[in-house]
């Protein structure tokens, strides 16, 4: 494979995407990453759903509308920093076999996030390639928790992906199918299947 071709272009293979994790990379524009032959960035989905979020950056368009971006977009799952902030300090939440707690303010507000959500989220975005829940673990960790990642890492994927068919044919069958990744969906040229194996 040379290419992963996505909806706002080819990107050809290896690429490096650089962190542009609320919408742009830092001390640059987007102007200064497509002049230096970059195709695309990524974009974080566990700080973009917590701030605007994916109903706000639907409505205004998507990722692309919303940044001014025209290259490929890759959105993470989030699943690292629910990882690192709960093995930080537990008060943040809890890390279940089928969601994710959290609760940001180590208090009353609770999110709720699983990998249905994370892709759903990444369908509202509008991303080009989107990452599939993943349970992170610490390279010190003892092989049955290296074990418990690596197995629900898999369900989670499994789960996400009967979502993102099921969303997508219902956004079909309302006519409402119009984001850039429906419509890769729809096309049968959807990275993020391609990129999951």
């Amino acid at each position: 494979m040379r290419e992963l071709i996505t909806p706002h272009g080819a990107v050809p293979l290896p690429a490096f995407f650089p962190d542009a994790t609320y919408g742009t990379v830092r001390a640059t524009g987007h102007e200064d990453v497509e002049a230096a032959g970059i195709f695309g960035v990524e974009m974080n989905s566990f700080h973009l759903y917590n701030r605007p979020g994916a109903r706000l950056v639907k409505t205004l368009g998507g990722l692309h509308a919303f940044t001014g971006y025209n290259g490929a977009i890759l959105t993470d799952s989030g699943g690292f920093q629910f990882f690192s902030q709960i093995r930080e300090n537990p008060e943040y939440g809890e890390i279940r076999d089928n969601e994710i707690i959290f609760r940001p303010d180590r208090g009353s507000e609770k999110i709720t996030f699983t990998p249905e959500k994370s892709i759903q989220a990444q369908f509202q975005f509008g991303s080009d390639i989107m990452m599939t829940l993943d349970l992170c673990t610490h390279p010190d960790d003892p092989e049955e928790v290296q074990r418990r990642s690596v197995e629900l890492t898999v369900r989670w994927r499994q789960g996400a992906a009967r979502s993102s068919i099921s969303w997508s044919r219902a956004k079909r069958a309302r006519g409402r199918c119009c984001s850039a990744s429906c419509r890769a969906a729809r096309a049968g040229s959807f990275a993020w299947n391609a990129a999951q194996g």
